[in-house]
């Protein structure tokens, strides 16, 4: 390709004013780019730490700063493999440089959109959209980047360039002649951006393979021109595969959900595309003009903008006429440049998928036999592909009719048309501005040194905390996330503080938020929390002679937490949380001895209990629990209907298998006269063994009156009904020598389950 000073010298003014906007906008940022947090909390402040922890204090992609003493691939933790690695060689290890790694991010992902106006801008160009044009739109279309609204807590999908390269790496195959060069070139960025967030890879194979398809199509599956199609197959295939081979090579956990939650529900919705997303322009949109419409899917945040919107509904006219005069030549063969022609109809593809049309029409089952489908199940990003492309169609519309009227107008027109395109770039440049200020204002926290330094040691040990004497910190309450089955999300902030004090001491923490957990690995950690009769393994797989650090803040705990906490001796306080040093042999010398009270109370062993059986909707299922039946049950299935005579408080348990083919467990409601005392999920309960959760819930009753306890959403399989007296102590001995208390199998071993 000749060079072409034009283009190039309007691709240096996009960049410079790229430049000059991030530093409008984010000029305090840029400037002081270590001391800013995005994301102060929950996911924000985890994936900061995630990298943070892995470059300072980790070793290789092996992750052990959250889920100790088992730990996980680091790509579990959203951490970025291929930054994290790249990082790790140039940054020292020591937690005084935790704010170098804060600054890179957050410079990574500011000027990301630098990258992403000039990509844009090629595109533009590649279009016949003339360079000089395309400047404004160009830097509008990629400061209305959906990917923005990521800045405040998905760092790693905050690279808003990502998509107009994909689309640029497409458009080169049959814009140079070099196709295998070509090819071998787009894998390797593809799979390096699958190595920052697999859901780059999954956003490209899907819109290359939507290409492909629509090639196809329109060659009439035409297979003897295969040579042509083997670099973009090359392209789709050769990523994925490695990636995929890669992840199996490197995981040692075979029972991670299969099925996480949300695949059908975080879709992309009519409002998430073609109505204001952020505030003002949202409440006005989403207040006055579109309730009968579908709530809006933050997942699914793919706005397009007003100039947009405008143009794209009222084509829709001239485009079904265009049909009925040329027919289905109107699809196939558009009036459109060639990236354009290549990609638009794709783009409306990839939009119908990210809105779940396929599962609407009953084609949901697909996704059973491409199982690694289902681990992405925020469809709603796929809507990113069609915000690209429907804006470099909508300023190729603009400029096509824009010559168009010069031409035929022979000038008589161009003043009031460049007023109409002057005002369609004022409404262009108010979205982008209103996109960048909505998320400005949420990630001005000016504390990341708070949490990523050496502050946190410092004032452990002028207080005396020996950290070497100790090997992980356990935040009290527990914070547990990633399974997709079991949430203990009751320790938000007692959470960030130990991600905080784990970056300073280097300690890892016990539990943490990740992504599709081992349902093992949960269980164990759960266990740790659990019902004191239930066993505790971690215990036996932490290190021998050091002790546990128990970070407490003043958040609901449980029982057990609250046991753990009055065996520890307080090492540290200040204003946010108490800090308690305890031994794992404490630890298990106290469960010792509940065993041993438990097994010697003056509770009677009876020859056995009834358990109760669903009453209706329901069937026997293939698996069993401990020698006992257990139920397949759905949606309306009821496990007690009944009039109790007196009041009385009884507690109803049953355990739940934990299945990772399902999204998730059965939601329950109990009601007294169908007025709703209990409802909800079961995920909060810490109870599991043997993969099957225990649910203990205590349902008071009233005289006279209908009671029913049901299963309201989702099915599942249930066992070991047990209705009684809440306080009463249950023991009994089953047929095979095995006791039980309260439901739960003594003494605590895991038990075979047929």
């Amino acid at each position: 390709m000749r060079f072409n000073r034009q283009v190039f010298l309007s691709a240096t003014v996009v960049v410079l004013m790229a430049i000059a906007i991030c530093f409008r906008f984010f000029g305090e940022i840029i400037l002081h780019p270590n001391e800013f947090l995005f994301g102060a909390d929950g996911d924000g402040l985890k994936n900061y730490y995630s990298i943070a922890y892995q470059v300072i204090h980790g070793d290789g992609l092996w992750f052990n700063g959250m889920l100790y003493p088992y730990g996980d691939h680091i790509i579990f933790a959203d951490g970025q493999p291929l930054l994290t690695k790249v990082l790790g060689w140039f940054v020292d290890g020591d937690a005084s440089n935790g704010g170098s790694v804060i600054g890179i991010m957050n410079l990574l992902m500011i000027f990301s959109l630098v990258v992403c106006a000039w990509c844009v801008h090629r595109l533009l160009v590649w279009n016949l959209v003339g360079p000089w044009f395309s400047v404004p739109f160009a830097l509008c279309i990629a400061f209305l980047s959906p990917q923005v609204l990521r800045f405040p807590g998905h760092y790693a999908l905050g690279y808003t360039f990502f998509v107009p390269l994909g689309w640029l790496l497409i458009a080169a195959f049959t814009r140079y002649k070099l196709p295998w060069i070509t090819a071998l070139a787009a894998s390797l960025i593809v799979l390096g951006f699958g190595f920052l967030h697999p859901y780059y890879l999954f956003i490209f194979v899907i819109f290359l393979g939507a290409v492909l398809i629509w090639d196809l199509v329109l060659n009439q599956f035409q297979f003897n021109q295969v040579k042509a199609l083997l670099p973009r197959l090359f392209t789709l295939l050769v990523p994925l595969v490695v990636f995929m081979v890669y992840q199996k090579l490197v995981d040692p956990y075979t029972d991670r959900p299969s099925n996480p939650a949300g695949m059908y529900s975080l879709m992309a919705t009519f409002q998430s595309i073609f109505t204001p997303t952020s505030d003002p322009f949202r409440h006005i949109f989403h207040s006055y003009f579109f309730r009968l419409f579908i709530p809006t899917s933050w997942e699914g945040s793919a706005y397009i903008g007003m100039v947009s919107v405008f143009i794209f509904f009222a084509s829709i006219g001239p485009f079904v006429k265009r049909v009925l005069r040329r027919g289905w030549r109107a699809i196939t063969r558009p009036m459109l440049a060639g990236p354009l022609r290549q990609a638009f109809v794709p783009g409306v593809i990839t939009l119908l998928f990210a809105m779940g049309l396929f599962h609407k029409l009953g084609l949901y089952w697909l996704a059973d036999y491409i199982l690694p489908i289902k681990q992405f199940r925020s469809l709603g990003r796929v809507a990113w592909i069609f915000y690209y492309i429907i804006g470099v169609w909508t300023v190729f519309q603009i400029y096509v009719f824009y010559r168009l009227i010069r031409i035929k107008g022979q000038g008589k027109y161009t003043y009031f048309y460049s007023m109409l395109v002057v005002a369609m770039l004022f409404f262009w440049t108010l979205d982008a501005i209103v996109n960048i200020k909505y998320v400005k204002e949420g990630i001005q926290h000016r504390i990341a040194l708070n949490s990523f330094s050496s502050k946190v040691v410092t004032e452990w040990e002028n207080a005396g905390v020996v950290i070497e004497d100790h090997q992980a910190i356990l935040p009290i309450p527990i914070a547990l996330i990633g399974s997709e089955k079991i949430g203990l999300e009751k320790g938000k902030r007692s959470s960030e503080h130990s991600l905080a004090a784990s970056f300073s001491t280097g300690l890892p923490v016990i539990g943490g938020a990740m992504s599709r957990t081992s349902l093992e690995v949960t269980e164990k950690t759960a266990q740790l929390v659990a019902d004191s009769l239930l066993p505790r393994p971690i215990l036996d797989d932490l290190k021998d002679g050091l002790k546990l650090l128990l970070l407490k803040t003043n958040e609901e705990t449980n029982l057990e937490e609250e046991r753990l906490i009055g065996l520890a001796e307080k090492v540290f306080e200040n204003e946010h949380y108490s800090l308690y040093s305890v031994s794992v042999d404490e630890i298990k010398l106290m469960y010792s001895e509940i065993h041993a009270r438990a097994i010697d109370s003056s509770a009677a062993i009876s020859g056995g209990v009834r358990f109760l059986t669903p009453i209706n909707s329901f069937a026997v299922s293939e698996d069993k629990l401990w020698y006992q039946e257990a139920y397949d049950v759905k949606r309306g299935s009821r496990l007690l209907d009944s009039v109790f005579q007196q009041n009385e408080l009884l507690n109803l348990s049953y355990w739940v298998k934990v299945d990772p083919m399902q999204e998730l467990t059965p939601n329950r409601v109990y009601s007294v006269d169908e007025e709703w005392k209990i409802a909800g999920g079961i995920g909060s309960s810490p109870n599991l063994l043997d993969g099957w959760l225990l649910v203990s819930e205590n349902l008071q009753t009233e005289a006279g009156k209908h009671h029913v306890f049901l299963i309201d959403a989702r099915p599942g399989t249930i066992s070991r009904i047990l209705l009684r007296k809440a306080d009463e102590t249950v023991k009994w001995k089953e047929s095979d020598g095995s006791v039980f208390v309260n439901n739960i199998p003594f003494p605590n071993r895991i038990s075979e389950v047929d």
